[in-house]
């Protein structure tokens, strides 16, 4: 029998696939910047930095070791699938309702008129970034990764174009919210409407401590970085204002 090479264009297209999604993501994200930062100005979009950079870090503590638990368990078994499911079911609601009963006391502390009906909004981001951890997971162990990107994408696209119509409307912050609200529902929406195996809604145990071993401290090196990003963010906003903040996270093409 003879074999035929494999496609170099095909296998260019494999190799630059896992980039796809990370390098479409910063390109939609730079173009709706230079769309929307004209229209809301460096308050606006400081106030909406400053924000999310509070919400980022809580998002980031709750699904980085919940994602790195399941990348490391050899062969999960389904038990473990529902029991990370109703986890971050659970954890994701606390943090979320968390987040929006310390808003007052935060809004405080940083002194920006606006700032709390912003952070209470964008409140629910960290319980639909819980409900993505399991259907990416899965996907990705089944080699779907193209859906994951693909559903990354949508996201961009769906939620940069509310924004954008929000924006010249004259809606000002808001329209980032509902930008980044939008990309989150979408993602979500198109990552568990993917056909697949069913995951069940069952608490184990057994399977949690499993999921709490695999999630040990190396999930930092998966934090750090995100954590000192925001952090600056937030220090510099609490110190300077949100024009300040909105100046750095510019400068270190940091969302």
């Amino acid at each position: 029998m003879i074999e035929f090479p494999v496609d170099p264009g095909r296998r260019l297209v494999d190799a630059a696939r896992p980039y796809l999604a990370p390098v479409v993501g910063e390109i939609g994200w730079f173009g709706f910047f230079l769309l929307l930062a004209p229209v809301i100005g460096p308050r606006g979009y400081g106030l909406f930095t400053l924000a999310i950079s509070g919400i980022a870090i809580a998002e980031v503590l709750l699904v980085e070791p919940a994602a790195r638990a399941l990348r490391r368990i050899a062969a999960p078994e389904e038990r473990h699938w529902s029991t990370m499911l109703v986890t971050m079911m659970g954890l994701g609601a606390a943090t979320s309702f968390g987040l929006y009963a310390v808003a007052g006391p935060v809004t405080a502390v940083v002194g920006e008129e606006g700032f709390g009906d912003i952070f209470r909004s964008l409140a629910v981001l960290p319980l639909l970034g819980a409900l993505t951890v399991v259907p990416r997971a899965a996907l990705r162990r089944e080699g779907r990764a193209a859906v994951v990107s693909a559903a990354g994408v949508a996201g961009v696209v769906a939620g940069g174009g509310i924004g954008v119509a929000l924006a010249w409307a004259g809606e000002g912050p808001w329209s980032l919210v509902a930008q980044i609200v939008v990309q989150r529902l979408v993602e979500c929406t198109v990552l568990w409407g993917v056909p697949g195996e069913r995951i069940g809604i069952i608490w184990s145990p057994r399977h949690f401590a499993d999921l709490a071993k695999a999630a040990d401290r190396s999930a930092l090196a998966d934090v750090c970085p995100a954590l000192g990003a925001h952090g600056r963010c937030i220090l510099i906003g609490v110190l300077l204002g949100p024009t300040a903040t909105e100046i750095m996270m510019f400068t270190t093409a940091k969302r």
